[in-house]
């Protein structure tokens, strides 16, 4: 591990340290702001940051995410954790294009995970997963018909 990495680790989890419980200063400031109760609010923070503290790790594993390699690494690392940054949101939250169904949303989960470590085995798999399981969501359920139904009502014909 390369110094500069060991020190970003650090410096993130304690930027990152204001959304995560118990000390979760920003999400209890937001709670008085908001007049909800804090303990909730702290922990709904943690949940939408959650795919947030994989990054660290990504540093350790992969330094190139810290500009430093060859430019070819570099673009590979960045375009990895995007792509493992937004399916791990997605799959903690539900919601991608279209409402994840619960094996969509654990198999996009793993996926994503995969994307962690840059080496090309893990990478190669966890993108292609990562892009192809969405595709089995059609979307068709009743509660994609219901949102449908709210835009076009509140929103006039798309």
């Amino acid at each position: 591990m390369i110094p500069i990495a060991a020190h970003m680790f650090v410096f993130y989890f304690g930027i990152i340290s204001g959304i995560t419980p118990p000390v979760a200063l920003a999400a209890y400031a937001a709670a008085g702001i908001a007049r909800s109760d804090p303990f909730k609010t702290g922990w709904v923070a943690l949940r939408l940051g959650l795919s947030g503290f994989i990054i660290p790790f990504m540093f350790v594993t992969g330094p190139s995410l810290l500009l430093v390699g060859s430019v070819l690494t570099i673009v590979r690392s960045l375009l990895t954790a995007t792509l493992g940054v937004i399916g791990l949101s997605a799959a903690i939250v539900g919601y991608g294009l279209a409402p994840l169904r619960r094996p969509d949303r654990i198999g996009l989960g793993i996926a994503s995970l995969l994307l962690i470590d840059p080496g090309f085995l893990r990478m190669s798999s966890g993108s292609s997963s990562s892009v192809s399981l969405p595709h089995g969501n059609t979307g068709h359920g009743r509660r994609q018909k219901n949102i449908l139904r709210f835009n076009r009502r509140h929103h006039g014909p798309r």
